[in-house]
């Protein structure tokens, strides 16, 4: 399979830019604001931690299990926000009583904390087709294929103040769940993770090798499923009682929904 994005303006720079510490509470700057995109930095520090960790040696980053089913590989960077709360609180109690306990606990926050600001500071200024940035913003992913002809579209269209025929379609895929041996996995209903896709963007890190590119969608997954059933499906009906939200390289396979979508656009 073959992915890339699409709908970024003149050149494919990216119809707009981003910069990462803007978003942090929100803040989309002229697109308003935009709730979910504020666990997007956090995100990204972790994502580059899993899944690139060996290129940022220099970073002094944790060490991960040779199984990862034993821990939660984010969890070893400890919570982005947290991290700041308890500094502050740290020094707080410093400045009265128990000082050198409060030394050690203050090190061990910041150092956790300061892991997840070094990945973020890597991001590199992007210009796009309308302003500068760390993250670049696409409209559309495409799907296609190494053999056959035809591709399939994607489309993200998130923000209240740039839409898609008056739409802010944000269309809905599956994913393999992490954790299913690829040779076992079975196409099933009851066995894949539906998602909305929240945005589509890239960025450029630079590692200890140089700057490299990361094509990305942020989604959220196990949203529930409300088209229509195959015959043969086990499940018959899923419910989502938890959102959590992923980033996935693009090269990941990622399949769009063969049914409407809750905007009457087919998908």
């Amino acid at each position: 399979m073959t992915h890339r994005l699409a709908g970024g303006g003149g050149h494919n720079l990216g119809y707009d830019a981003l910069p990462w510490d803007m978003i942090l509470h929100g803040d989309c700057g002229k697109y308003g604001q935009y709730k979910v995109i504020s666990f997007l930095p956090d995100k990204i520090a972790r994502y580059l931690f899993e899944f690139d960790s060996e290129s940022y040696t220099s970073h002094n980053l944790p060490e991960i299990p040779d199984d990862p089913s034993e821990q939660s590989i984010h969890g070893l960077l400890g919570p982005q926000q947290v991290q700041k709360s308890l500094f502050i609180c740290m020094y707080m109690h410093i400045k009265h009583e128990h000082a050198y306990c409060a030394c050690i606990c203050i090190y061990i926050s910041y150092s956790a904390y300061s892991q997840v600001r070094g990945l973020l500071d890597t991001l590199q200024l992007l210009q796009s087709a309308k302003g500068e940035g760390h993250l670049r913003l696409f409209s559309t992913l495409l799907i296609g294929h190494k053999i056959y002809a035809g591709e399939q579209r994607v489309a993200c269209w998130p923000f209240k103040g740039k839409t898609l025929q008056k739409s802010n379609r944000q269309d809905l895929v599956f994913v393999r769940p992490p954790g299913i041996d690829k040779g076992g996995f079975q196409l099933r209903i009851d066995n894949i993770w539906f998602c909305r896709v929240l945005l589509l963007f890239s960025f450029d890190s630079l590692n200890d090798q140089g700057i490299k590119r990361h094509d990305c969608a942020f989604v959220s997954v196990l949203e529930e499923y409300q088209g229509r059933r195959r015959p043969g499906c086990i499940c018959m009906h899923i419910t989502c009682v938890f959102a959590y939200f992923y980033i996935y390289r693009i090269f990941i396979p990622f399949s769009r929904m063969a049914c409407p979508s809750r905007l009457n656009n087919d998908i």
